[in-house]
């Protein structure tokens, strides 16, 4: 009698749990998409980069493929720049809905699917019903999610579902849709392949899993080398500039390696630290922890340390935008550390197996708060009172014919 009553009690408890993420969801996705509308048809949304996709988008449904003309000042390839052939997973909406709207939708859209792979992998883990919706706000309200959606649109976006359906396999131990979402990941853009690279790292070192780590490692190299090739021979040269604080002369990204070794002092002050000895690296490594209650780094595993080092990548660099949350470069990283999350709380103590995932949850709310909702304000106030000079904007473009040229 006490077994059933307990299992009606479970029952009742998860449906409970399952209504309460729903609403979450509903309201984060809302907020969030409502910020990266709004920016669009406010005329907030700059060339750099919404411009560019929208451009890019635009020809994609026309001829099938991703030139722009704002990007370079000239007629380009998009692949020119970054070789990123999974855009066209978008193509099919915007084929349908042909507006920077559908762009800017398609991100937060592809952003929180990536909830759906989360959950699965914490119920393959039979984790708590509580914890699985507290974990989800965690996800569902992460700063580098929603600060990253609302500066526009950029392919880092199906980083987040594709990692996790990868994870997700690899859990599942179904081995050729790990290797189809490994790819589908690579194919996100040129650098993509560092993810890659460091889960089958974790895969060989934490699980001693070598049957699928060294395959996927050598997939991941394997594929950075030919998309650094096309882009050096047909493009405009892969973007290694960004990381010249850490090259020493003509060595490439090679360079990057050789300092660490070399220097171990000076790379230890460039991560938290720039050039100038401001704290803006500081800043965001807090801004990416804390959502997640700090808890990557009290891993009692030193091996899923592996899964948190691609943080080093946004903070060796003086590329400025790479260390701003407000930017998607933390789209990855922020999907393999929760992952992390998810192992430590599965091998946490009883007591700390809720308390822990509900600061974090706490801690990622209090900071959607503080970051989201007044840039969701502001772009209201701004549609509301700046409403007639939009409409007027509205007609002049309206008038403009389809085909003609317009130079700016």
């Amino acid at each position: 009698h006490n077994s059933i009553s307990n299992h009606k009690g479970n029952t009742s408890c998860m449906i409970c749990y399952n209504a309460q993420r729903d609403v979450c969801f509903i309201v984060f996705f809302s907020v969030v998409t409502a910020v990266s509308v709004l920016r669009y048809l406010n005329y907030a949304t700059p060339n750099y980069d919404f411009g560019i996709f929208c451009n890019m988008f635009h020809n994609m449904r026309e001829s099938f493929t991703p030139v722009t003309t704002c990007e370079r000042d000239r007629l380009l390839s998009h692949f020119a720049v970054h070789f990123s052939p999974a855009v066209y997973v978008f193509l099919p909406f915007y084929y349908i809905f042909p507006s920077p709207v559908t762009v800017a939708v398609c991100q937060t859209v592809a952003i929180y699917s990536g909830l759906i792979p989360f959950v699965l992998i914490m119920k393959n883990r039979k984790i708590d019903s509580l914890v699985i919706c507290l974990f989800s706000v965690v996800f569902m309200a992460n700063t580098a999610f929603s600060m990253g959606c609302s500066y526009d649109f950029h392919e880092n976006c199906l980083l987040v579902p594709f990692l996790m359906w990868m994870i997700y396999f690899y859990e599942k131990n179904k081995t050729p849709f790990v290797f189809l979402f490994a790819l589908l990941t690579l194919m996100v853009k040129e650098d993509a392949f560092i993810y890659v690279l460091v889960f089958a790292a974790f895969a060989v070192v934490s699980n001693k899993d070598w049957k699928r780590g060294i395959p996927m490692a050598f997939l991941a190299v394997g594929y950075f080398i030919l998309a650094a090739w096309h882009i050096n021979t047909y493009g405009l040269g892969i973007m290694s500039g960004r990381f010249d604080i850490m090259i020493d002369g003509d060595d490439g990204l090679f360079g990057i390696v050789k300092t660490v070794l070399a220097n171990l002092g000076y790379t230890v002050s460039m991560i938290f630290t720039t050039k100038e000895g401001t704290a803006e690296k500081l800043i965001y490594f807090i801004q990416m922890l804390c959502p997640l209650g700090f808890i990557p780094l009290f891993t009692k595993k030193p091996s899923r340390l592996i899964l948190v080092l691609p943080i080093l990548l946004n903070l060796l660099t003086d590329y400025a935008y790479q260390y701003d949350i407000s930017f998607q470069y933390g789209f990855a990283m922020t999907v393999l550390m929760m992952y992390v999350c998810v192992l430590d709380i599965n091998d946490a103590p009883a007591e700390k197996k809720r308390l822990v995932p509900a600061i974090a949850a706490g801690l990622s709310v209090m900071m959607f708060f503080m970051c989201i909702i007044p840039s969701f304000t502001k772009n209201i106030k701004n549609s509301s009172e700046n409403k007639e000079m939009y409409n007027e904007i509205d007609a002049v473009l309206s008038g403009i014919d389809e085909d003609a040229v317009v130079c700016a």
